[in-house]
Order: C-alpha cells, then sequence, then structure tokens
C-alpha cells in the first residue's frame, strides 16, 4: 500500500521532474483568412470567464516506468475546479481513498492515506520549485489548469496585427504564448475554436509536457443565468503526457456541473476533517528586513 501510494503521488504531480529533450513540432505558417492573435485569445478568454466553478466524477488511468519494469493504475476520480486558480481532486479505490490533492494559487498539498500513517504534505509560494527540497513538488500548482485549457491568456500589445499560425495534421490553430522561464502553445481546432493540444514548453523551446483534448468529448456545463448556445464547455477526456516516455496520465470525466464547494480548497479545512497523522511543511526562510 505504502509503496502504491509513494508511486501514485509521483506520477499525479504530472511526471515532470526531469527536463526533455524532445524537439517541437514544426508549424505550418499563416494562411489565408487566419483569425489574429486578439480574436483567438478572446475567444478562449471569454470561455474562460463564463466558469463558476467546475465539479466533475470519472476516473484516471495512470502508466510509468521504473526501474522494475512498467506500471498501470486505474482509480476513480474526482475534480473540482474553482477558476482562476483553485483545484482539488480526490483519489480512490475499491471504497478507500488514497490521495487528496489540492491547490489554491501558489500554494499547494497533497495528503496520502496509507493505513501506517496519514501524512499531509504542504507546499506554499515558491517552495515546491526549489531543487533541493526533499520533498520538492515537481510541478507548479497551476499547471493542471493549463493542461485543461482553463487559464486565461494574456494579450500582447501587438494581438491586433498578429496573425496565429496553422497545424495542417490537426485542422487547428496554433497560438504561443510566452510566460516568465517558459511558454504554452495551445492548437484550437478550427472551427470550434476550443483547445486539443497543449504544450508545455522549455526556455528553449522544446516540449517538456503536453495534453491532448478530445474535441467530441467536450461537455456543456449548465449555468443558471446563460441562455442555450452560450454555455461553456469543458474537456472530459484529456490525456498527459510527459517527453521521455516515463509516464502517461488520462482523466475521463463526466457530466461536469457547476456545483463545488468553498472548503474543499481550505487547507484548514482538510487538516480538521482527513486529521493527518504528520505534517511536512516546507520551511520559509525569514523575510530580509
Amino acid at each position: 500500500m505504502a509503496a502504491r501510494l509513494a508511486l501514485l503521488f509521483m506520477l499525479v504531480l504530472l511526471l515532470i521532474a526531469c527536463q526533455s529533450t524532445q524537439p517541437t513540432d514544426p508549424q505550418d505558417g499563416h494562411i489565408a483568412n487566419a483569425p489574429t492573435y486578439e480574436s483567438l485569445v478572446s475567444h478562449h478568454n471569454e470561455r474562460i470567464n463564463k466558469f463558476r466553478g467546475i465539479n466533475a466524477g470519472g476516473s484516471i488511468e495512470m502508466r510509468w516506468t521504473d526501474d522494475d519494469g512498467d506500471h498501470f493504475e486505474t482509480c476513480l476520480a474526482e475534480v473540482w475546479i474553482k477558476l482562476p486558480g483553485q483545484t482539488a481532486m480526490n483519489i480512490q479505490k475499491m471504497g478507500e481513498r488514497l490521495m487528496w490533492l489540492g491547490s489554491s494559487g501558489d500554494d499547494a498539498w497533497v495528503m496520502t492515506f496509507a493505513k501506517e500513517e496519514k501524512v499531509l504534505y504542504v507546499y506554499g509560494s515558491d517552495e515546491h520549485k526549489q531543487e533541493d527540497s526533499p520533498t520538492r513538488l515537481p510541478i507548479e500548482p497551476g499547471l493542471l489548469l493549463k493542461m485543461l485549457g482553463l487559464s486565461k491568456l494574456i494579450m500582447p500589445g501587438n494581438a491586433k496585427s498578429k496573425l496565429v499560425d496553422f497545424d495542417v495534421k490537426r485542422d487547428a490553430w496554433i497560438l504561443s504564448v510566452s510566460e516568465e522561464e517558459r511558454s504554452l502553445r495551445l492548437f484550437f481546432d478550427r472551427e470550434k475554436k476550443l483547445p486539443i493540444r497543449i504544450e508545455y514548453l522549455t526556455a528553449e523551446g522544446k516540449i517538456q509536457m503536453y495534453s491532448e483534448l478530445l474535441l467530441r468529448r467536450y461537455d456543456t456545463v449548465e449555468m443558471v443565468g446563460l441562455v442555450p448556445g452560450t454555455q461553456p464547455r469543458f474537456p472530459t477526456l484529456v490525456d498527459i503526457y510527459n517527453t521521455q516516455g516515463l509516464g502517461e496520465i488520462k482523466l475521463a470525466l463526466r457530466e461536469p456541473v457547476d456545483v463545488v464547494k468553498d472548503h474543499f480548497f481550505d487547507l484548514d479545512w482538510i487538516i480538521r476533517t482527513f486529521k493527518p497523522d504528520r505534517i511536512e511543511r516546507e520551511a520559509k526562510e525569514p523575510a530580509t528586513p
């Protein structure tokens, strides 16, 4: 049980402890009647702005390879999301809770439910990025939202005149978004303008992680006050890969609704409710006067 939790813990944090050397896919360039960067970003952000909260249940499949060979694990999963930056996920199998993951802004936590000991790992601020931390979290908490295409995009100054590229094979518009140290490349279906692939790139422009979002498995989230045809759509089948073939996560959800419980994103509530036997917190350096 403890070994399984350790493997799940490593994998569910999305498998990016190491850097990739995979080159990026070639782009096919601009084509006639391509949308501007501004119009595509605006269309995407308008969809994100409609979400108040998302709750969906389903399954999570995990495949990975280590020194002991190939492994496969499938569990039940329930996800809660409150944009712009709060997430919670409950993972269980055979009626037994294995793990609870959560994040709020730049803070994240993972609680494991081994029979021997329930342990809560808490990462705050920038601690999850520290290379020398023994419990380093190998992913920024908000990256899951990026891989699901649920993060708003920044509008650059030249957005009105800047055209997007086109991928002929995927029949998709390509939108590149720069961040502080890395960047995202998003592929939007040409007609629906929904994300169907999202690449997380290193500073050198190499793919470190990517997700594939099945277009026909986008589901409408019914929301009070929005007329039919304007309801936002949420991806319910998402594959997330690292680029060295070490692992894969498939998240299959169903019937997303806009009902969430705020306390699911509250670390104090998690401690009171789950009563961990031990809490591992990253120590913060004192502020410089």
